[in-house]
């Protein structure tokens, strides 16, 4: 195992920009998930990382902690307590849309994650560094479905930037929470769909098959390697 040195996108006479997201609504409702969309979602978000220039750095911190079983309760109830009022006629709105109903029952179905988004930008004058804030938070906006992302308020600078380099998490009310599937979609692996440019792939090596490898038992299929096939087999 080797340990990589800690990223730093802070300079002494660099201006720093930084916000929070938790959700904005009831924990139940959920948010777009990455069925919903056209694209892989990090498109979006690593093409505002882009268009960063010489001299400017952003990070954006995503913490998760596993969350215990009330906001599921929570939806449940909301569940019920609208079925009851549309099945009886005297109460009956007939606001509830059963696709929401079934959108909130998948998302409780699911295990839930206490889940704040961090971002941090630092510029070199505090309009840049803004204006970058923007952009990336703008970029979450792709998700917006029954619930939404909203900033949190800080008062204090140095306690975020704290929490923020040593991985703290924050105080509680500023925290919503993602099913397994919501975090999937904010925060996996960039496949080859993503096509920003500036983003450093590591590629996959080829190299032939081992010389001594069997030349007969489970057949496990072809090695091609510079034009030349040889099959593999295992030992049985």
């Amino acid at each position: 195992m080797v340990i990589g040195s800690e990223y730093n996108i802070f300079s002494e006479s660099a201006k720093v920009a930084f916000a929070s997201l938790r959700l904005k609504k009831h924990d139940y409702l959920p948010i777009k998930v990455f069925k919903d969309l056209p694209t892989d979602p990090l498109s979006s978000i690593t093409s505002v990382l882009a268009k960063m220039t010489e001299g400017e750095g952003a990070a954006i911190q995503i913490m998760a902690s596993p969350a215990d079983s009330k906001w599921k309760n929570f939806g449940r109830n909301y569940i019920a307590k609208t079925k009851k009022t549309e099945a009886n006629p005297e109460t009956a709105k007939y606001a509830a849309d059963p696709k929401e109903l079934e959108a909130i029952e998948n998302k409780i179905a699911k295990p839930g994650f206490s889940v704040v988004v961090r971002a941090v930008v630092s510029s070199s004058t505090k309009e840049s560094a803004q204006a970058h804030l923007g952009n990336i938070l703008s970029a979450f906006s792709q998700f917006d479905s029954l619930n939404s992302f909203t900033k949190n308020r800080h008062l204090l600078k140095g306690a975020f930037v704290n929490d923020f380099i040593y991985r703290y998490m924050p105080i509680r009310g500023q925290t919503g929470i993602l099913s397994s599937e919501e975090l999937a979609t904010i925060f996996h692996f960039p496949n080859k769909s993503v096509t920003t440019p500036h983003i450093f792939w590591i590629t996959s090596k080829r190299a032939p098959a081992p010389a001594q490898i069997p030349e007969s038992g489970l057949y496990l299929g072809k090695s091609t390697y510079r034009g030349l096939s040889k099959p593999v087999y295992i030992a049985r």
